[in-house]
């Protein structure tokens, strides 16, 4: 397990005991697998980006890469919100509010791909 990953698993142990656990997301798309190296594709899940923080959102799999893609939330270590609104192509293409709770914490982040 990489270094910053165990890190950001506490900081994910912490906020999943403060937001009380898990919930679905309000996405029109289906849950991204959650075991196995199938591709997230045109699905919502969590996933840890080390240098970025925790992103609870809506993903597109494009050329080999799942990337963050439609609504989403990007957190900071600390638990706050750092960046949400829509994604496209991984990048933050228009930044707006975004309920935490639409798209709370899951107690089982996946490491970035």
């Amino acid at each position: 397990m990489l270094p910053a990953f165990r890190s950001l698993s506490l900081f994910g142990a912490l906020l999943l005991a403060a937001t009380g656990g898990y919930a679905v997301a309000q996405s029109a798309l289906p849950p991204c697998p959650e075991q196995g190296n199938a591709p997230w594709h045109k699905c919502w899940g969590t996933r840890l980006f080390p240098d970025e923080g925790l992103y609870v959102g809506e993903f597109l799999y494009v050329m080999g890469e799942s990337l963050r893609h439609g609504q989403g939330i990007e957190y900071r270590p600390n638990g706050a919100v750092g960046r949400a609104g829509q994604w496209a192509y991984g990048q933050l293409a228009r930044p707006h509010a975004i309920e935490p709770g639409d798209f709370p914490f899951n107690p089982a982040p996946t490491p970035a791909r």
